[in-house]
C-alpha cells in the first residue's frame, strides 16, 4: 500500500531475478507502480499509449549503416496469434530482437471477479490454448493456498503429469510447424537472368508434380532477406518434381527438368537466336 503522495516504487525484483523481468513490466503497465532499476522497462500491449515520465516509448534500435531492420507483423500469413517483432540484423546475424504483443488481449483479470466460481475456470482455460492445464492448476493452486487447502499427492501428481502432457504436446505442435521444405523437401531453382538483371527480379516460377501445377511465384525486389529477394527459390514439394516452369521479365518462357528428390536446378534465360 502507499500513502496518498507516496510515490508508487518499489526496488525490482528482476535486478536479481531475470525471470521477474517481462511481470514487472506487466505490473507497470497495468497500475503504474514503478519496479525501481529495473533492467529494461517497456510496454507488453500497449506500445501505442505507453508512457514513462511523460514520454512515448521508443524501438530499442542500432545505429549503424550496416544494421538494418526489420519489422514483422502484427498481421502473419499462418495461423499463429498476432505479435510484433522487431529484427536488427547485421547481414545473416540477428543482433537484437524485440517483440510486442497483446493485440488479443481480453481483459481476463478484470473479468474474473464478476464471474460464479463454475465460470471462472472456463475463463482461466480460455487464456490460452498452448497452456490450458497450465493456467488452471496455478489458479486452483491460489485458490487453495488462500483458503489453506492441501492437495493429496494424488491430485498433485495428476496435476503434475496433466501439465507434463500438455508440455509435451506443445513441443510437438511447434515442430510440426517447421517449414514444409523441411518435412517434404524442396526444389530449389537458381535463376540467372538477362543483362542487368542477373537475379531474374519479375520473373515467375511455378513447379509441375505429375499433371497437377503448384502455385506461381514471382521474384521481387525489395521484399526478402536484405531487401531483395534471393536468385535461389526454395519451393516446397508435394511430391515428386517433373518440371520447374519460368516466365522471365519481358515475356519469355522455358521449362527445367529438376532432379526427382528435389535439390538445385540452374535456370538461366535462354539466349536469343541471331
Amino acid at each position: 500500500m502507499f500513502a496518498a503522495k507516496e510515490r508508487r516504487a518499489y526496488a525490482a525484483l528482476s535486478y536479481d531475478i531475470s525471470s521477474m523481468n517481462y511481470f514487472e513490466c506487466e505490473l507497470y503497465e497495468q497500475t503504474g507502480i514503478e519496479p525501481e532499476r529495473h533492467p529494461w522497462l517497456r510496454p507488453v500491449r500497449t506500445a501505442c499509449t505507453w508512457r514513462r515520465d511523460g514520454k512515448p516509448y521508443s524501438f530499442y534500435r542500432i545505429e549503424s549503416e550496416e544494421v538494418h531492420e526489420v519489422g514483422v507483423g502484427p498481421v502473419h500469413a499462418g495461423v499463429i496469434e498476432p505479435g510484433h517483432f522487431r529484427f536488427q540484423c547485421h547481414g545473416e546475424e540477428i543482433l537484437h530482437l524485440e517483440i510486442q504483443l497483446g493485440y488479443q488481449h481480453r481483459g481476463i483479470e478484470e473479468l474474473l471477479p464478476k464471474q460464479k466460481r463454475s465460470q471462472q475456470l472456463v475463463l482461466v482455460e480460455s487464456i490460452a490454448g498452448d497452456s490450458v492445464i497450465a493456467h488452471t492448476t496455478a489458479f486452483c493452486s491460489a485458490l487453495e493456498a488462500l483458503a489453506g487447502v492441501v492437495p493429496s499427492l494424488r491430485e498433485q501428481a495428476v496435476r503434475g503429469v496433466a501439465a507434463e502432457l500438455e508440455r509435451v504436446a506443445m513441443h510437438l505442435a511447434t515442430l510440426i510447424g517447421v517449414p514444409v521444405v523441411a518435412v517434404f523437401g524442396s526444389t530449389e531453382p537458381r535463376l540467372t537472368g538477362p543483362l542487368g538483371n542477373a537475379s531474374g527480379i519479375g520473373a515467375v516460377l511455378r513447379v509441375k508434380f505429375a499433371e497437377q501445377w503448384g502455385p506461381a511465384r514471382e521474384v521481387h525486389a525489395g521484399s526478402g532477406y536484405w531487401s531483395q529477394d534471393s536468385p535461389v527459390q526454395v519451393m516446397g514439394l508435394v511430391g515428386n518434381p517433373s518440371e520447374v516452369w519460368v516466365r522471365w521479365p519481358g515475356g519469355a518462357t522455358s521449362t527445367y527438368v529438376p532432379p526427382k528428390e528435389g535439390g538445385e536446378v540452374n535456370a538461366e534465360i535462354p539466349q536469343k537466336k541471331r
